[in-house]
């Protein structure tokens, strides 16, 4: 069960160390980030035999979605509410920005990205999160120092840090990320 925990931290800071199109932050990939921290247990548990890749993983925990932690449940559900938001709120800027892509795929959000000074409001909104820990940072701050010294605090790199690190985290920290 460990080693599928490390596996899942590690996939998820390597995911989060890839460079992100421009300054933005991609408010999906910030709640999918927090999600495979969240479950990595639960995938480990009910999906462990599980092959990753092509949205495999995802569908064992929707099929298990009854049995999982409550943090797990609420991290997916983020996930997907952000997915949701960003999808509704910028298919007009898909189809006039990226017409050469599918306006719902990840391709698309990569190209909006790369073009979030010609957003709309609602799209910029949705889909870019300046904080999207909801805040969790201010509860996270000692954390932070304790264990990513040197880290500006809400950089890509913080939050890298903050989910590595998610089994060292102080009960308010994991509070303020998971609501546990």
């Amino acid at each position: 069960m460990k080693h599928w925990l490390l596996l899942w931290l590690c996939a998820a800071v390597l995911v989060a160390s890839f460079p992100q199109p421009g300054a933005a932050q991609d408010a999906v990939t910030s709640r999918r980030l927090e999600a495979m921290a969240a479950c990595a247990d639960d995938v480990a548990r009910y999906c462990g035999g599980v092959p990753p890749g092509r949205g495999r993983i995802v569908a064992c925990m929707r099929f298990n979605a009854d049995k999982l932690s409550q943090r797990c449940f609420q991290s997916m559900t983020a996930w997907a509410l952000a997915n949701a938001n960003a999808i509704k709120a910028c298919l007009p800027d898909a189809e006039r920005l990226c017409p050469h892509l599918p306006p719902r795929g990840p391709r698309a959000r990569v190209c909006l990205l790369q073009k979030a000074d010609r957003l709309s409001k609602a799209c910029g909104d949705a889909l870019l999160d300046q904080d999207p820990f909801n805040g969790a940072m201010k509860a996270c701050q000692p954390d932070l120092e304790r264990l990513c010294p040197g880290m500006p605090p809400g950089s890509p790199a913080a939050r890298s840090c903050i989910l590595q690190n998610a089994d060292k985290l102080s009960e308010a920290c994991s509070d303020a990320l998971f609501g546990d």
